[in-house]
């Protein structure tokens, strides 16, 4: 088994039990990867609601500026 794939196996079973126990078997290297991952993650989130955000508020000022 490799290690995504135990990885995976555990973040299934804390999931499905709701129950960190298995997370808290991995190893401490699992366990950054984990993290790196999460802040990988919420990195790309955050970068596409500011490109959303900034879209909404130039929509917003072609409407303005169609209603003048």
């Amino acid at each position: 088994m490799s290690d995504l794939d135990r990885l995976k196996a555990a973040l299934d079973r804390a999931h499905a039990d709701n129950d960190p126990r298995p997370l808290a078997e991995l190893e401490h290297r699992d366990l950054m990867r984990l993290k790196l991952a999460e802040e990988i993650l919420e990195a790309r989130f955050q970068a596409k609601k500011r490109a959303n955000r900034i879209a909404t508020i130039s929509q917003m000022l072609v409407g303005w500026v169609a209603l003048l």
